[in-house]
Order: C-alpha cells, then structure tokens, then sequence
C-alpha cells in the first residue's frame, strides 16, 4: 500500500507522491491518459477506490489502510472548507474498499444513514472528518476557542459506531481532524476503544 513521509507529509505510491492536503498527486500518472483525463487526479468509484502503484484503483486486506486512504482523500478539503465528509467502508471477498465521501448542507455533521454498500459486499466500518475548529456558529476559530471538541470522536460519533456495528462480526469508525491526526474507533475493543492511526501537528 501506501507509505507516509513524515518529513513532507506526502504519501509514496512507488510511482509518485500524494499530497493529502491538495487531495491530487504532485506530478503526472506515468501511464498517461489511459488513467482518465486528469493527469494529476487519485481515482475513485464507489466500487474500487484505492491506487496502490499511483496508476490504477485497488482494494486493501487492511482495514486501517482504507480507514487512512479515505481520509487522507478528504481531510485536507474538510478542514479548509469546515465541513464535515464522510462515506462508508465495505467488505467483500475478503477485501476492504471505501466508498466516495459526501457532504451535506449541515457543516457540523455528515448523514450516513442512507449510503449503502454495493451490492455484493457488506458495511463493515465508515469515515468522517470534523473541518476546522469551529465556534456555535460554524465560523473557523483557533484550537483554543473550538466548541465541538474537534479533535476527538463525539459522544453522537460514538455511539453511532457502536449501534451500527451491534449485529456484525468487525466494525470500525475512522475520524480525520483539524490537526490532521485520523483517530480509529473499535466498538468490539477492550477499554475505550478509540486509537491514533496517523498523528498529525499538535
């Protein structure tokens, strides 16, 4: 799969790198136009969402590899447009695929309720993000002046996870924040549950 650079904050795909924060790799895809119009694009469907190589989509064994994915594709818009995305992850033949974040209207929540999986495949997990460091009014504010605790899954986010995951077997709920940290929470773990996958800045 992917791997992170610390130092430039830039996913490696072997072929290129991925820059989270403008959601687009930084040079052209070595196969040319056979990856579709745009050169410097990181192919999604709701079907195939991950591109292993920086040439084409693929699926993950990995769990947290899609929870990283998916939010690394729409964390760095969430946080300059303070607005919350999300999407699901699905499971099929062993294989974990995320499906396309959405958005809603309401900045400081994102419904999933409606979303299903493709056919075939089963929820086994999902995403969202939390923008930026808002005030009651959705208004962008520094980290100390935050009302929603931005930087943690909410109580709502929580129990969500858990009620969703109550007749399944695994389930995971992956956060993205305004550091840039991507939080994971396991509803079936010992303790809180909650874990860092990727820490971002303080």
């Amino acid at each position: 799969g992917q791997q992170y650079d610390e130092e430039s904050g830039l996913y490696y795909n072997r072929h290129r790198y991925y820059d989270p924060l403008q959601g687009r790799y930084i040079t052209q895809d070595p196969i040319g136009l056979k990856g579709g119009w745009n050169l410097y694009t990181y192919p999604l469907s709701p079907v195939n969402s991950m591109d292993p190589l920086g040439l084409y989509e693929f699926k993950s064994k990995n769990i947290d590899d899609i929870g990283i994915f998916a939010l690394a594709m729409c964390n760095g818009e969430s946080i300059n447009e303070n607005k919350e995305y999300g999407g699901l992850i699905c499971k099929k033949q062993g294989e974990y695929l995320p499906m396309n974040p959405i958005s809603s209207n309401d900045n400081d929540s994102v419904d999933l309720r409606n979303i299903k999986c493709p056919e075939g495949s089963e929820r086994v997990g999902d995403y969202h993000t939390h923008g930026f460091y808002s005030d009651d009014k959705g208004n962008k504010v520094t980290k100390e002046n935050d009302v929603y605790d931005s930087l943690n899954f909410s109580s709502k986010d929580l129990t969500n996870s858990y009620m969703n995951g109550m007749e399944k077997k695994e389930y995971s709920s992956y956060l993205g924040t305004p550091n840039n940290t991507y939080l994971k929470y396991n509803p079936k773990a010992k303790g809180n549950g909650v874990t860092i996958i990727r820490q971002g800045s303080n």
